[in-house]
């Protein structure tokens, strides 16, 4: 079992009311799972980075609190979702 944490990095609104008519979320963004060996404060810096690195804004960043899990977190393929969903987020 790993000590993992949740990360909930929020990008920008969403205003497309079809969308939001149909249940899609307000606020666009990611939810990724990192290692909890890392502080919040290092977390915190590591996710800003990451989607400024790809062009997108960062309007929030929220550290959950540790849990367990049988999954270990890599932050490759982390940074690997980031990376795919952003063309696509930045318009």
């Amino acid at each position: 079992m790993y000590s993992v944490k949740d990360v909930i990095i929020d990008v920008k609104e969403n205003f497309d009311q079809t969308d939001l008519r149909c249940g899609g979320p307000r606020i666009l963004g990611f939810d990724l799972v990192v290692d909890a060996d890392d502080d919040d404060a290092q977390i915190e810096k590591w996710a800003r980075s990451l989607v400024k690195r790809y062009g997108l804004p960062c309007m929030r960043v929220t550290v959950g609190d540790p849990y367990w899990t049988p999954y270990k977190p890599n932050k490759r393929e982390t940074e690997g979702i980031v990376k795919e969903a952003a063309p696509g987020m930045a318009r």
